[in-house]
């Protein structure tokens, strides 16, 4: 009659999509839903429990907030255009092309990069399914011999009527110590290469209105704002809307 979406990254989870039969729609399973989303998400001690809807969705927002969710920053997709590159970033590589031991290292390492922007933050999952079901390709910035940030770039189409054409980044993070226009460029570029090469037009990336230093260099660099979510975040869960420099791309949406 209905299901929900729940995803966890660590610290984070949140859930999205959320679907009723509309014949069986009215008689509360939409709440039910969300409810044994919350419960299974809560879980984990600390973690911090979110989500995103439209902002010109009246119902959804009275919803969530009904739920006990706060609205916090806007999330913007931005997109570009994209062309053939002109060159190759040296210093990214991508995962399909690493050894199982280096793979491994390399998460370790990842999530101490993620962790330096939230304590817990851990993309294993986003980074190891999307290779294993072959949605897409992950790729990783290596600096000094150590996996200092990663792209997670979806080049497979997973929803009804979406455009063949559009590659989407669904999770970008770099080490707080190795963040800086050089290495944020390269990762960008990178997973640009990466989507014109597999027949892309049109590189989708998701950046929280917090992330003010990535969110202005992004649009320095051609990208445009495409559309806004709201971000919503339990009550009495995680920091307010504060304007920051790291870099960590990603949507809380299905």
């Amino acid at each position: 009659m209905g299901c929900i979406f729940s995803r966890t990254w660590g610290s984070v989870g949140w859930f999205g999509a959320l679907a009723v039969l509309p014949e069986c729609q009215g008689q509360g399973i939409g709440q039910r839903l969300i409810a044994a989303s919350l419960e299974y998400l809560r879980q984990e001690p600390g973690r911090v429990v979110g989500l995103e809807t439209m902002p010109e969705s009246e119902y959804n927002l009275g919803l969530y907030l009904r739920h006990g969710f706060e609205s916090r920053c806007l999330r913007f997709t931005l997109g570009k255009g994209l062309f053939q590159p002109e060159g190759s970033a040296g210093e990214v590589q991508p995962w399909s092309q690493a050894g199982a031991r280096t793979q491994e290292r390399w998460l370790g390492e990842l999530r101490e990069a993620s962790g330096q922007i939230q304590p817990g933050l851990d993309y294993t999952k986003e980074i190891t399914v999307t290779v294993r079901h072959g949605l897409g390709e992950a790729l990783v910035l290596v600096r000094g011999g150590r996996a200092s940030g990663f792209s997670v770039v979806r080049l497979a189409s997973v929803q009804e009527g979406q455009n063949e054409e559009v590659a989407g980044i669904q999770a970008l993070a770099l080490h707080p110590a190795h963040t800086n226009p050089e290495t944020f460029r390269a990762l960008l570029e990178a997973s640009e290469g990466l989507a014109w090469a597999r027949g892309k037009q049109w590189l989708a990336a998701p950046v929280y209105g917090g992330h003010a230093w990535a969110l202005r260099h992004m649009l320095a660099w051609g990208y445009r704002v495409d559309y806004a979510m709201v971000r919503m975040v339990l009550e009495g869960m995680g920091a307010e809307c504060r304007t920051d420099g790291y870099v960590n791309l990603s949507a809380w949406a299905g």
